[in-house]
């Protein structure tokens, strides 16, 4: 735009004029499209609102009325029903399976993982484990002496689902408990050489731990500290919890330690492993996960300086979905 006679200039004419050389300079400085696309994305998305996020109902309503998602249901390998929500494409080229962790435990909850994901590239199945939302079973509050034992057989269900119905790659993502089952139910696949038939690419552990004895305690300290602020209160009532603990729940646990910890077993995971944890992790201790990833044969980690359990892809969630969205190619493209 050129302007041959000052005198006509207006103050019309030079915002037209300062609007075009803005528009040209940012056209050859654009950000990549990948921030482009979901800076706007995420920021009006409902799944990045924690208020809504707490709706599980309303959640799931809102999955399946605006973002393609269905209802749908199977039967563990030990005869619980699990519910889920799946969203299918079929041009989509693998499947991703998100479970949530343990209290309150609903994958409704994890539905900020939605927005990140593209609808046309990967299919999203969302599991409720046992004891949790429509899935049969008792809650983990409940069945607390036996948590840990028996619902990696749900993920290997929902695992096995996707292969009969989409027969495409499977990415398993799991966040505080959904990575503990997750894990172990990977290990027991492979175990039985079964990971590269049902098409297991790779395991996103996300804020998990290695044993319930352990998180129990962290977890129990850490919400002491948050929810009490009065300074005598809380030291009494962490010391009161140390004697319960010590004299009643770590018993009662402890008498499946050997089965559900996971420091001697995780070296049996042989698919790439994407562990992500914040270094200053009250509920699951930071350097328990990193013993962890020691372990691992095929591990590659992110881990954030400040953050909070379970909820990276909320506070860091334009990195949290480029990263994500690496590792599943990278996994993919491995033969």
């Amino acid at each position: 735009m050129i302007i041959n006679d000052m005198k006509k200039v207006t103050p019309l004419s030079l915002l037209v004029l300062t609007l075009s050389l803005s528009i040209t300079q940012c056209n050859n400085f654009r950000m990549p499209k990948i921030h482009r696309e979901t800076k706007t994305l995420l920021m009006f998305s409902p799944y990045m609102n924690t208020h809504f996020l707490a709706d599980y109902d309303k959640v799931r309503n809102f999955l399946i009325r605006h973002d393609n998602f269905k209802e749908t249901s199977f039967s563990s390998t030990d005869n619980i029903s699990i519910s889920a929500l799946f969203r299918q494409n079929s041009k989509a080229r693998a499947n991703i399976i998100v479970l949530a962790g343990w209290l309150p435990g609903r994958v409704e909850g994890s539905a900020s993982l939605v927005p990140l994901i593209p609808e046309k590239e990967y299919n999203l199945l969302l599991v409720n484990v046992r004891g949790h939302g429509k899935s049969t079973g008792h809650s983990p509050l409940i069945d607390f002496p036996s948590f840990g034992t028996s619902e990696y057989h749900d993920v290997i269900s929902a695992i096995e689902f996707l292969y009969l119905t989409t027969q495409k790659p499977i990415i398993v993502w799991g966040t505080c408990a959904g990575a503990f089952h997750a894990a172990h139910a990977l290990i027991h696949l492979s175990e039985n050489d079964l990971l590269s038939t049902y098409g297991v690419k790779g395991l996103v552990f996300d804020s998990g731990w290695a044993s319930v004895t352990q998180v129990s305690q962290e977890t129990a300290q850490a919400m002491i500290k948050k929810k009490i602020s009065n300074r005598w209160i809380q030291q009494t009532s962490l010391a009161f919890f140390k004697m319960l603990y010590s004299g009643l729940i770590k018993h009662i646990q402890f008498k499946n330690e050997s089965t559900t910890n996971l420091y001697d077993k995780i070296q049996m995971l042989t698919t790439p492993t994407f562990y992500i944890h914040a270094k200053n992790d009250s509920r699951a201790y930071f350097e328990h996960v990193v013993t962890l990833y020691k372990k691992t044969p095929q591990a590659i980690h992110w881990w954030l300086e400040k953050s909070s359990h379970a909820v990276h892809q909320l506070k860091h969630k334009y990195q949290y979905r480029d990263k994500l969205l690496e590792f599943c190619e990278t996994t993919l493209s491995q033969e």
